[in-house]
């Protein structure tokens, strides 16, 4: 399998309408702050960016995701679920006190062949080599991209037992 470099351009980060995510408010996360229905997949986010966190968490539970959202790679690897759960991790290549490339590995270490989509405002030849099932996507984007991006990594295989 190769790797997927993912690029898309955009001056804007906006929640998509349901429309497009295929979201009704009556389904999924309620307001009091339950759970999102895993529809789609769980996701463990990690970005530093409060704003930019905020945004994809929301965006990806419209989606259907369970989204664990972090802010730095010890919260992540405290909060993702036990080895055996299917889980995408989504990381910012740039972390405080450690590096998207390191909870990667650390997360494949926990979570054999589970998939991990790394989102950059790097230069795409600045990520370094990528296993099979990893994505690149390019800041800025737009959410169906991430959205697209989660579908292709979980639809490849890439954490089938």
């Amino acid at each position: 399998m190769q790797a997927t470099l993912w690029t898309w351009m955009s001056d804007q980060w906006r929640l998509p309408p349901p429309s497009l995510t295929g979201h009704d408010d009556s389904d999924g996360e309620s307001e009091s702050g339950g759970e999102a229905v895993d529809r789609a997949g769980m996701v463990a986010l990690v970005e530093d960016d409060v704003m930019v966190r905020e945004v994809l968490t929301e965006a990806l539970r419209g989606a259907g995701h369970r989204v664990i959202a972090c802010r730095d790679s010890e919260e992540c690897l405290r909060a993702l679920p036990r080895a055996g759960q299917r889980v995408v991790l989504v990381t910012d290549m740039m972390l405080p006190g450690s590096s998207g490339r390191a909870l990667a590995d650390e997360f494949r270490r926990r979570h054999p062949g589970q998939p991990v989509i790394f989102v950059t405002g790097l230069p795409a030849d600045a990520v370094g080599t990528l296993h099979a099932d990893e994505i690149v996507l390019l800041k800025p984007f737009r959410m169906c991209q991430i959205t697209a991006a989660i579908a292709q990594a979980l639809a490849t295989g890439a954490g089938s037992a």
